[in-house]
């Protein structure tokens, strides 16, 4: 994610997007960031697109997403947020893939 803009361009468009929120610090996010980069080459995620938000490079995104947790998983279409979850969960980022695929 490039800036604020980008970040509200993707949220309100219909494409379903699961969003990554880390920071290169956060031991959490690094033991995640694998699985988020395998879940985004699979096959079934042809549907989705996927981001990451770098929360020492965007805290304007942060503050706009609500996020006070790293890492955190949204997933936004058309202008809402369908899900979410805190922490590093790699079951729930497939789940949020399959309900993005789904809408």
């Amino acid at each position: 994610m490039t800036s604020l803009d980008h970040f509200r361009e993707v949220i309100e468009g219909s494409t379903p997007a699961p969003i990554g929120f880390w920071a290169a610090w956060n031991e959490p996010w690094r033991r995640m960031d694998p699985s988020f980069e395998s879940v985004s080459n699979e096959e079934g995620s042809a549907k989705v697109a996927f981001y990451t938000v770098n929360l020492d490079d965007h805290q304007d995104i942060a503050q706009e997403a609500g996020t006070q947790v790293i890492p955190t998983l949204l997933l936004h279409k058309d202008g809402t947020r369908t899900d979410g979850v805190n922490g590093a969960h790699p079951d729930h980022l497939k789940r949020l893939v399959e309900e993005g695929s789904s809408l």
